[in-house]
């Protein structure tokens, strides 16, 4: 029935880190800059939450920053005019009315923050009212040229972070904490030199800025088909420069199943690009760097976790440990856990971006890994991924409240 309507459908529209300085882990580089209470907006499907917050790990980029094919290639289309984009908004949501999470509801609320007609200041203003005035946000951009690599997105890389930068100068310094995403195999811009090179489009938007806004970390997204292992000269960056990156470390990521797959790389090899053990050296390596692996492992590895037998009873191991096969072959919470506990890797960070939407996760299991151990409360931040997170639920205005009910005031303002 569904195929049939949507048949329908297409037919019918076809002919007509601020910086962190009050905290304990200071993830987000220290900045001069004061922060200013920023203003926002009243929307019928946002409302303030918490004081005080900073969230981590927000992206912002619209629908001229994403390749024809994402998600699918007939979203895209529908989300590229104007009254089939009115016909995915508010029609499929209710062609499955009694299915809860359905996914044609899904897909409608990303094309509500990722359509032409948006920009990313649309994006931020949607965002900036779920929380109160002072929260700061930490923006990724994404590189999305390896999703398909025949079909470029309308706007370059450089100006997809061209409009983030506008987005930071217009509101106060702080509230809006730019990063560079890079795909370390792709030059950033091919017609000039200076930015050719990976390390030198970082070191140019870090040091010199673009839009008169310096850039404030590094967004990497090893799923598209590279090893961690193989960024020597981002990682000597970062560490020299004391720079903060974001690494995607989740189980699910947009290339499994692609036609292209990551430049040819099956899923396990891009999961082994992905996985907690692939930093294990970038990090003894790297001292002065700091490490967020986004997303605290994924809804998958958690569920791994949960139903293992050590929930609840992290060791402490040596160095050489961390090496093995042993290690390597546990599911990802065990082994970020594992990790921090250790105080081998103290620049490690972990956050709760998507990942703890899920009411089973959060309710209850959350609060028990931060209290495992100081080491952990003092390295999870939190994130919401906006707007990948408009997929599911709880909506955001609403995902604040719901995690601070549930691991307790003093942990949330720990990790927030």
């Amino acid at each position: 029935m569904r195929a049939v309507l949507l048949t329908l459908l297409l037919t019918a529209s076809a002919a007509s880190f601020t910086p962190l300085l009050e905290t304990k882990r200071p993830f987000v580089p220290k900045s001069s800059s004061t922060l200013a209470s920023s203003t926002t907006t009243s929307s019928d499907d946002a409302a303030t939450c918490i004081a005080g917050t900073v969230n981590c790990h927000v992206h912002l980029m619209t629908a001229k920053d994403l390749p024809p094919g994402w998600p699918n290639w007939w979203l895209n289309w529908m989300g590229n005019h104007r009254f089939t984009r009115w016909i995915a908004r508010d029609i499929l949501p209710w062609v499955n009315p009694f299915r809860n999470d359905d996914l044609l509801e899904r897909y409608a609320n990303l094309l509500r923050h990722g359509t032409s007609d948006d920009c990313q200041e649309d994006n931020f203003q949607f965002l900036n009212a779920c929380y109160e005035p002072d929260t700061k946000f930490v923006v990724l951009p994404m590189d999305m040229r390896s999703f398909d690599p025949d079909n470029e997105p309308e706007h370059s890389l450089i100006e997809q972070h061209l409009e983030l930068a506008q987005v930071a100068k217009d509101h106060s310094p702080g509230k809006v904490i730019p990063f560079v995403h890079i795909d370390p195999r792709i030059s950033a811009l091919d017609e000039d030199d200076c930015l050719r090179d990976p390390v030198s489009f970082v070191r140019h938007l870090h040091q010199d800025g673009l839009g008169g806004v310096k850039f404030q970390g590094i967004k990497l997204y090893p799923p598209f088909g590279y090893d961690p292992n193989d960024l020597l000269h981002i990682w000597e960056y970062a560490n020299d420069q004391q720079l903060p990156v974001i690494s995607h470390c989740m189980d699910s990521a947009m290339t499994w199943n692609t036609r292209d797959n990551g430049y040819g790389a099956d899923k396990e090899t891009l999961l082994s690009y992905t996985a907690p053990s692939a930093y294990v050296n970038v990090l003894r390596d790297h001292r002065n760097m700091r490490l967020c692996l986004a997303h605290f492992g994924g809804n998958q590895e958690w569920k791994k976790y949960l139903n293992g037998d050590g929930v609840g009873s992290i060791n402490g191991h040596p160095l050489s440990y961390f090496s093995t096969s042993e290690f390597k072959e546990k599911d990802w919470v065990t082994q970020i856990l594992e990790m921090l506990v250790s105080g081998f890797f103290p620049n490690l960070y972990v956050d709760t971006a998507y990942t703890f939407f899920e009411k089973k996760l959060y309710k209850k299991h959350l609060r028990d890994a931060l209290e495992l151990d100081e080491k952990v409360r003092t390295h999870v931040l939190f994130g919401s991924d906006f707007y990948m997170s408009v997929q599911v639920k709880p909506k955001e205005k609403d995902f604040t409240r719901e995690i601070r009910r549930s691991i307790g005031d003093d942990l949330f303002e720990q990790i927030a």
